[in-house]
C-alpha cells in the first residue's frame, strides 16, 4: 500500500516539474532502486555501522519508560 500512495504522490509532484527533470529523476530512481526501502519490512538494524558515545564521567540514569502520547490511544492495559 505504502508504494502505491508513494506512486501517486509523486506524479502529482511530477506534473509541476519540466520533462527532462522527471525523466533524469526517474532514471535516477531506477539506477539506485535497490537503496531505498520499499516497504517497512526492508527496514531493520545493521551491524555495519557503530557508533560510542561519550559521557565522560557521569554516571547512568535510570528512569522509567515515558508514558505514550494520549493522541497515539495506546495504553498500558
Amino acid at each position: 500500500m505504502f508504494f502505491h500512495v508513494f506512486y501517486f504522490q509523486m506524479n502529482v509532484f511530477f506534473t509541476f516539474m519540466p520533462s527532462d527533470v522527471v525523466h533524469n529523476f526517474k532514471e535516477f530512481l531506477q539506477e539506485h532502486q535497490n537503496t531505498f526501502a520499499k516497504s517497512s519490512d526492508d527496514l531493520g538494524f545493521s551491524s555495519l555501522v557503530k557508533h560510542d558515545i561519550d559521557t565522560g564521567d557521569a554516571k547512568p540514569i535510570r528512569q522509567p519508560p515515558g508514558r505514550p502520547p494520549l493522541a497515539s490511544g495506546k495504553t498500558g492495559r
